[in-house]
């Protein structure tokens, strides 16, 4: 679940970086509008000018996936899928929609549709900027379906692209810990610790990988700092390996 939380964060990240590249404007253009009343986190009010958007000019692609961006931030998954799918019949080049599309269709467990969109989308920018985010997205859908072994691979793609991001470090290091191998979880996470010290999911991690590797002394130690950084559900792992 906690894959499925970060997704969510990243997809609102993701939504908010695509709206800063439609400029604000004054008029009364309810595009314009709802870019503005999205970018305030107004949602109802932002689907209500999307939708009046797409009465006016039903061609507007963005129009569309700004809508099903919107109904995506309003727990809507299956009429934000039809909005980005409409968005795609409209304009189908565009890959910050064929992105939003494959996220969305993993918050709603749509796994192995979303790995395809995603395997596309990295066919066919496999050295753009957005493939960082299509390879975090892909390692979270294959993990979802204990795919770990192309859960690996994505990551290993992931960290070639992006090494001093801690965030794939931590999850390559999650899956190897899945996968019973301890010591690179381990490496993996500890890498990802330097980076990004306040990296709480990569203490947990190394906490439990420690644990299973037979050595509680750091076990513990790694379930003290994830609680002291926030993470309540290391409780009972702080009374387990702290005893």
């Amino acid at each position: 679940m906690k894959h499925i939380a970060t997704l969510l964060m990243g997809l609102a990240v993701f939504a908010q970086s695509t709206l800063a590249l439609a400029p604000a404007d004054p008029t009364d253009d309810p595009f314009r509008n709802g870019l503005a009343a999205l970018r305030a986190a107004r949602f109802e009010d932002a689907y209500t000018l999307f939708t009046e958007a797409v009465k006016v000019q039903p061609e507007n692609a963005k129009a569309w996936y700004y809508r099903g961006v919107t109904l995506q931030n309003m727990g809507d998954a299956e009429a934000a899928l039809q909005d980005v799918d409409r968005s795609l019949a409209l304009d189908n080049a565009d890959p910050n929609v064929h992105l939003t599309k494959a996220e969305i269709l993993i918050v709603s467990a749509y796994y192995q549709e979303a790995r395809q969109e995603l395997e596309e989308l990295l066919r066919r920018h496999a050295s753009d900027p957005i493939a960082v985010h299509a390879l975090f997205s892909l390692g979270v859908a294959c993990s979802m379906q204990d795919d770990d072994a192309a859960a690996l691979k994505a990551y290993d793609r992931l960290i070639a692209m992006a090494p001093t991001d801690a965030r794939a470090w931590c999850d390559r290091g999650i899956t190897r810990s899945r996968m019973g191998d301890h010591a690179g979880a381990i490496a993996d996470l500890s890498e990802a610790i330097r980076l990004d010290p306040q990296q709480v999911n990569a203490y947990a991690a190394r906490s439990y990988a420690h644990a299973a590797a037979g050595d509680r002394g750091q076990a513990c130690g790694d379930a003290l700092r994830a609680k002291a950084l926030g993470d309540a559900d290391m409780g009972p792992q702080v009374l387990s390996y702290c005893d």
